[in-house]
């Protein structure tokens, strides 16, 4: 891995730094609110990351965080997605045609809790780091007339998080982070002629995963 490719990721959450200090900088003595990042404060955080989508809420996440204090927080989410699909697919034999409908289902369930770090006390603008535990589960099958497959996952691990968020009103802040982790993951493949029998090819494995989990983008509505 080159460091090039390291830093990519993290391109989104520079701009966005760059581009939250220049506002936090412009607005200068303008505003002068209290934060609300103070010690008992309570927040509800919804984030997107770059892999969102509506229809099944996949790369979506829903958070809680309660500060310690004006610098340190502790947040637990939880994230949550499911879809499901059928593809026709065309099977060609010798003399003709068929066409074959396939249906794809997938669920996944995550849980971390994040220890984070805020920095630049009464600035719009406040960079974060943050670390903590990571747990999830996942599974996904297809089936068509002719066979099935199923596939069950699960991870545990540590993941941490670099970040930035801007105080947009009284009570309503934007984030941006980069999130990372090393997790344990262990996966069991089954494979099926036909549906109901015993499984004719079944697969098990355990890995190490050092993976990027990419820019997740939220907003925080503290109370």
């Amino acid at each position: 891995m080159t460091i090039r490719s390291m830093l990519h990721p993290l391109a989104p959450v520079l701009l966005m730094f760059m581009l939250m200090t220049s506002a936090s900088v412009a607005r200068g003595a303008e505003e002068e609110a209290e934060s609300p990042m103070q010690p008992g404060a309570w927040a509800i955080q919804f984030g997107i990351g770059d892999n969102f989508d509506l229809e099944s809420f996949s790369g979506g996440a829903l958070s809680v965080k309660r500060h310690s204090s004006a610098n340190c927080a502790w947040r637990a989410g939880v994230n949550l997605s499911a879809s499901s699909l059928g593809r026709d697919t065309s099977v060609e034999f010798a003399d003709s045609t068929t066409l074959e409908e396939e249906d794809f289902d997938t669920e996944f369930a995550g849980v971390d809790l994040d220890w984070l770090r805020y920095f630049g006390a009464g600035t719009t603008v406040r960079p974060y780091f943050g670390f903590g535990p990571r747990v999830s589960w996942s599974h996904g099958g297809s089936s068509n007339s002719a066979r099935e497959r199923d596939q069950h996952s699960w991870s545990v691990g540590v993941g941490g998080l670099l970040g930035a968020e801007y105080r947009a009103a009284s009570a309503i802040g934007i984030h941006a982070e980069y999130r990372y982790a090393l997790s344990y993951t262990s996966r069991t493949e089954e494979l099926r002629a036909e549906l109901d029998v015993p499984p004719v090819l079944r697969y098990e494995d355990t890995s190490w995963q050092l993976s990027g989990g990419g820019v997740r983008f939220g907003l925080s509505a503290y109370f």
